[in-house]
């Protein structure tokens, strides 16, 4: 029942708190890390390496209350793999009884047996395909890239024939492992029965986030931006529904939060570029909003006011579109 999500009574209780979320405009969108577990170990994935402790589920409650009094309009539940949290139905179904707009970011593996209590509080999910049939998605998601290309071929077959209402996303990670064969894709998922028109495909250039991107790891995985802008070039006279993300877009308003609570951006590092001459980003924590929520906020906020008097000091190149 609905009643058993209802906001931890710490929150309703501490009305100086909740007066300030009110008053507070925060990001439209966050994104919930909910968990650093992963049954994979992707080389590209940004999220943290270390296993980070994770807050209970009346913890997550009552960050989703608070978010909900800040006005933030969209959560995306991610992790390294969200459905390995327990209580994930319950922070989605809480989300949706406020009236928020859900995303779940999965890749797809444990959806079988998880689906039916998560997919009914659901707007849009994203689903990973990195290749066109299971050997070339192995290059580029490991361990167990096979498995996870056939679950995730199923899992979309399900979602559009169980699932009309759910927004569905194809979601490539483009690297200089796959950039030769990403265009296969799309016809290859054809042959395989999905319908690509149900689908909208967003492709990101793969960018080097976090310090374990060093040396030879980097540099097997970078591209540079001409090469990933041709895709659209190539894409444009396709009827697809796609967005392609160079990796020099740097949102200001972007925040994730961290399982333990702590709300983190990413930022420019200007000490570090790649052989493209990529800046490449760093993660910037603006403090735990599980035990200092009103003194993060503020940081965040000064930190975002800070930006706009500075102006951007990196180059920003929208996301190409091609919307049905």
């Amino acid at each position: 029942m609905i009643d058993a999500y209802s906001p931890a009574p710490e929150i309703q209780q501490n009305s100086f708190e909740t007066e300030f979320a009110r008053s507070f405009e925060g990001p439209k969108a966050l994104d919930l890390l909910v968990t650093t577990e992963c049954m994979m170990r992707c080389q590209f994935c940004y999220a943290p390496q270390k296993r980070i402790p994770e807050m209970s589920c009346d913890n997550w409650l009552r960050l989703i209350y608070l978010s909900y009094l800040m006005h933030t309009e969209n959560l995306i539940f991610t992790g390294r793999e969200p459905l390995l949290l327990e209580f994930l139905p319950n922070l989605l179904q809480y989300a949706k009884y406020l009236g928020q707009r859900t995303t779940l970011s999965t890749n797809a593996m444990l959806f079988p047996p998880k689906y039916g209590k998560v997919m009914p509080f659901v707007d849009e999910i994203g689903i990973p395909i990195d290749g066109f049939d299971a050997t070339t998605n192995a290059l580029m998601r490991q361990p167990n890239g096979e498995v996870q290309f056939e679950a995730a071929v199923e899992a979309i077959k399900v979602i559009c024939r169980e699932y009309p209402g759910v927004e569905l996303t194809i979601r490539t990670v483009v690297s200089a492992l796959n950039l030769d064969f990403v265009l296969q894709i799309p016809e290859a998922l054809t042959r395989l029965g999905i319908d690509i028109q149900r689908v909208r495909w967003k492709l990101y250039q793969f960018n080097p986030i976090g310090n374990h991107f060093k040396g030879s790891l980097m540099e097997k995985l970078c591209i540079s931006t001409d090469k990933f802008i041709s895709l659209w070039a190539m894409l444009r006279e396709a009827e697809l529904w796609f967005e392609c993300f160079p990796a020099v877009v740097q949102d200001e308003t972007y925040a994730i939060v961290y399982p333990n609570g702590d709300l983190v951006t990413t930022v420019v590092d200007t000490q570090r570029t790649n052989s493209f001459g990529f800046p490449l980003f760093k993660t910037k924590i603006f403090g735990n909003l599980s035990t200092k929520f009103i003194r993060t906020m503020t940081s965040w906020r000064q930190w975002r006011e800070e930006l706009k008097r500075a102006g951007n000091n990196w180059v920003r190149i929208p996301p190409v579109t091609n919307t049905q």
